[in-house]
């Protein structure tokens, strides 16, 4: 592993670089989010447990923007920040992502609404922790990329639907057994709309 600086010396090889990152980049991977996960491992619940683990699954750089490189992964992919992705966009911070799928309190038999893909990493939380994941995003291009990276990732069980700027959530597979909205504005109350593609047990959070 290498922990708190990027395999820079990948770089001078880059045949090498390609047939070794796939092994080399776990370690690092799992070296620098094991620390990050340590700053929120002090829940002990049986959800926070599951959730983390989903968490040490997915590698967050590999949804972050292509810009970076193949072989230059940056360090602060895997600190507790949100990271811009593009468009006004960000993927949020891995605590604040941690707590709220927590609260979702999702059984692996669940159908689950995401609302803001952004480039797919929650998503693929997600995906480890329920039967299916519906999630939207209105972006083109991110939908396009977060697309081809669950693609990528063979994760099975998420549909990534293009969002229509004059329809809230994706009612054609409601009812959901949970529904999170990402980067929603605050209102008193909840959209009737969004409300009405909740199961009757339903959760709903917008963060």
């Amino acid at each position: 592993a290498y922990p708190g600086r990027e395999p820079q010396f990948l770089k001078a090889n880059q045949t090498l670089g390609k047939k070794l990152y796939s092994i080399l980049n776990d370690d690092f991977h799992r070296a620098a989010f094991e620390r990050l996960v340590g700053m929120t491992d002090k829940a002990k619940s049986k959800m926070m447990r599951r959730v983390l683990n989903a968490v040490r699954a997915v590698p967050r750089h590999l949804y972050a923007p292509s810009f970076y490189g193949e072989l230059n992964v940056p360090f602060h992919i895997y600190t507790d920040t949100p990271q811009g992705i593009g468009y006004g966009q960000t993927i949020s911070q891995p605590s604040l992502v941690c707590f709220v799928l927590a609260l979702l309190g999702l059984k692996n038999t669940d159908k689950v609404l995401e609302i803001g893909t952004g480039r797919g990493w929650s998503a693929s939380l997600l995906s480890k922790l329920a039967s299916h994941v519906y999630t939207t995003e209105i972006i083109q291009p991110l939908h396009m990329q977060a697309k081809q990276t669950i693609q990528k990732m063979g994760i099975a069980n998420i549909t990534t639907i293009q969002a229509n700027q004059n329809v809230l959530g994706y009612p054609e597979k409601a009812p959901y057994d949970a529904i999170v909205v990402w980067a929603g504005s605050y209102k008193e109350e909840v959209d009737p709309a969004l409300a009405a593609q909740l199961s009757e047990k339903g959760r709903l959070i917008i963060p």
